[in-house]
């Protein structure tokens, strides 16, 4: 084999290597986001319409790849509460049950996710810490100080993957919380990343291996 050509593949190999190992460190931790539209790819998404007024939430969605424990949710159709989310089908999901409510509450996945979010409603004053898990673990936690009684999209991206979150409701109110159109991303299969990117650095020493075969 030509020296020209060995260390062609060699320095290809080693690309591939850089780009599958920068693809998996992309982004260190939790990060925050307020806006639905930053959602990477197709979410799968929740509405909570199956559920009935106070029945718990817990397994409902293991099909969907989701199940939810920690502080009960539970199915509310409380008119003055659905008034605060807009976009509604007639039911949401809460903590609250007439006294004041318990946190976290959890939901834990099936697969490895890169982003969740939902709509949330809270007195004003509260403020919900979600908490980004993988096996147990914890790997960052993003916060939202409510300003409002209406409902604000609220979610988190980490590119790390998680397959848990923990959900806390703290601050000097009674801890209210209602949540809907609860929506995750999972992470793409795996190398997908990591391969688009290897591609790039590969498509650039073209131009090299054929200056290599003029010779």
């Amino acid at each position: 084999m030509p020296p020209a050509v060995k260390f062609l593949r060699l320095t290809r190999f080693a690309l591939l290597s850089a780009a599958m190992t920068s693809a998996f460190r992309a982004q260190a931790g939790p990060v925050a986001f307020f806006d639905i539209n930053s959602f990477l790819g197709s979410a799968q998404v929740i509405n909570f319409n199956s559920i009935g007024q106070n029945i718990q939430i817990t397994n409902q969605f293991s099909g969907q790849g989701v199940t939810f424990s920690g502080a009960s949710l539970f199915g509310s159709t409380n008119s003055g509460d659905l008034a605060m989310f807009s976009n509604s089908g007639g039911v949401i999901a809460t903590t609250w049950t007439g006294s004041p409510a318990n946190s976290p509450w959890v939901a834990t996945f099936t697969v490895p996710q890169q982003q969740v979010g939902f709509y949330v409603e809270m007195n004003s004053g509260d403020s919900v810490a979600l908490t980004t898990n993988f096996d147990s673990t914890p790997t960052g936690t993003v916060s939202y100080l409510s300003i409002g009684t209406t409902a604000v999209f609220f979610g988190v991206q980490d590119l790390g993957a998680f397959n848990s979150i923990s959900v806390t409701v703290t601050g000097s109110d009674n801890h209210f919380f209602a949540m809907d159109d609860f929506r995750y991303v999972a992470i793409p299969g795996p190398g997908v990343t990591a391969l688009l990117a290897a591609s790039q650095c590969l498509a650039a020493l073209v131009p090299l291996r054929r200056r290599f075969r003029r010779y």
